[in-house]
Order: structure tokens, then C-alpha cells, then sequence
């Protein structure tokens, strides 16, 4: 069995049910719509709960995006304003634009940072 290390450091990924996104989509939020991809989720309360109750603690918190297509972005986006965003698909397809890309942060993932605490 090996052994904890005691400096240790925890880096977390996660859909952040705290957003905005997940409180105004609530069931149509497209994570929501990746079962059985998370089987439970977090915001920034319960997550630090689970990482000090495991021996963590929180020392950056963070969210993260990622580069997508206008076409990719304005899909995700269609369920939280179907007709504007739905606009914007039509409107990047007809000027043939919809395979350009940017980065992009809903602000819907966390990111956190935590070191292990020495007992």
C-alpha cells in the first residue's frame, strides 16, 4: 500500500453547480445532461467541505474554459436563449464563419487548487 505524501497537492476540475448557468438552466444545464459523466456535483461550498473532510485545503479557486467554434459555442448556448443564440448559428453559417474559434469561459467549471494538510 503506498504512502500519503504530505505535502501533497490536489488540483480539481468540475462543473460548478453554483454558477449561473446551472441555476438558470437548472435540468436543461448541458452538464446536467452528461449523466452518468458526473455522477455527483459540487459548488465552491461543498467542494472545499469535501476536500478539508479528506484532509485538503482550498488554496486557489479558478474556472476554466476552452477554445471553441462560433458553431460549438452557440450550440452549447442555444437551451439558455434558444432564439438568439439559434440567430447567431444562422448568422455564423451564412457568412461562413462558424468554424472560427476563441476562447471561451461560461464561468461553469471550477477549478480549485488544495494542498494536503499535515496531521
Amino acid at each position: 500500500m503506498s504512502q500519503p505524501i504530505p505535502d501533497g497537492v490536489c488540483s480539481v476540475v468540475t462543473p460548478d453547480l453554483g454558477s449561473l448557468a446551472a441555476r438558470v438552466l437548472g435540468a436543461r444545464w448541458e452538464e446536467m445532461q452528461k449523466m452518468p459523466e458526473h455522477i455527483y456535483f459540487f459548488d465552491r461550498r461543498s467542494l472545499a467541505t469535501l476536500l478539508r473532510a479528506t484532509g485538503f485545503a482550498p488554496l486557489e479557486w479558478g474556472t476554466v474554459g476552452k477554445r471553441m467554434s462560433v458553431e460549438e459555442t452557440a450550440t452549447r448556448l442555444v437551451p439558455a436563449a434558444p432564439r438568439f443564440w439559434g440567430a447567431v448559428r444562422g448568422l455564423a453559417r451564412a457568412l461562413r464563419q462558424e468554424r472560427r474559434t476563441a476562447y471561451f469561459d461560461p464561468r461553469w467549471k471550477m477549478a480549485v487548487a488544495a494542498r494536503r494538510v499535515p496531521r
